[in-house]
């Protein structure tokens, strides 16, 4: 049970053994810890630079760096467990002007790989649909895997464009092939898009959504 103002403050008052009275942070020095998917964290070191968004201040990201990342997974039991796994990094945060609260709540975009410009599309114009491999050698049954595509707009026609992708953030989805900066694609809801068919005649609203340079990639982590 919580401790109030003005009790005394006697040892193991839950009838616990060791069990806590209080915590006491030292707010001077914010640290913000973040478990970031197995399939990116080989892409994390110390140092890389980081942007924290407290879930308390959405629009005002605090910067900060990585000061470790663990290496062993984060311990997860049932269903969790085989869902994937997550590994813990910690990052300090640079100066935050804003009243950070121990125990809050956050999303982090951690800056990886390259600063160099990479062609990146809106989330919502990139489909993906599966098709038929070739048949195994040892199992009479085909092979079935998923592929991405966009719609690249040419003199008032779309063309069904197959992409490779990379990372992404809540926005933006890195293209590492198929596309290049310049070119103007198609976005709009899915099942709009998924209408279109190669030579169909579209129009295009003001301002155009065109494939942009974006300079390095990102992590996305969920933590406190």
């Amino acid at each position: 049970m919580p401790i109030k103002v003005g009790e005394t403050a006697v040892a193991s008052a839950t009838g616990i053994a060791g069990s806590s009275l209080m915590t006491i942070a030292d707010v001077g020095s914010i640290m913000a810890e973040v478990n970031v998917d197995e399939a990116d964290i080989a892409r994390v070191v110390v140092g890389q630079q980081a942007k924290v968004f407290p879930a308390a201040y959405p629009d005002q990201p605090v910067a900060g760096r990585v000061e470790s990342v663990a290496m062993a997974p984060k311990s997860t039991l049932g269903a969790a467990q085989s869902q994937g796994r997550s590994y813990v990094v910690k990052l300090r945060l640079d100066d935050p002007k804003l009243a950070l609260r121990s125990g809050m709540t956050c999303r982090v975009e951690i800056v990886v790989g390259s600063s160099a410009a990479r062609p990146a599309v809106p989330i919502q114009a990139v489909l993906s649909e599966e098709i038929a491999a070739a048949k195994d050698k040892d199992k009479d049954k085909s092979q079935v895997r998923n592929t991405s595509y966009v719609f690249v707009v040419q003199d008032g026609k779309v063309k069904k464009t197959t992409v490779e992708l990379g990372l992404s953030d809540d926005t933006n989805q890195e293209v590492t092939k198929g596309l290049a900066a310049g070119q103007t694609i198609a976005v709009g809801p899915a099942r709009l898009l998924r209408e279109l068919r190669d030579g169909d005649l579209v129009s295009a609203k003001k301002p155009e959504v065109t494939v942009a340079d974006v300079g390095g990639n990102k992590v996305a982590g969920a933590g406190r």
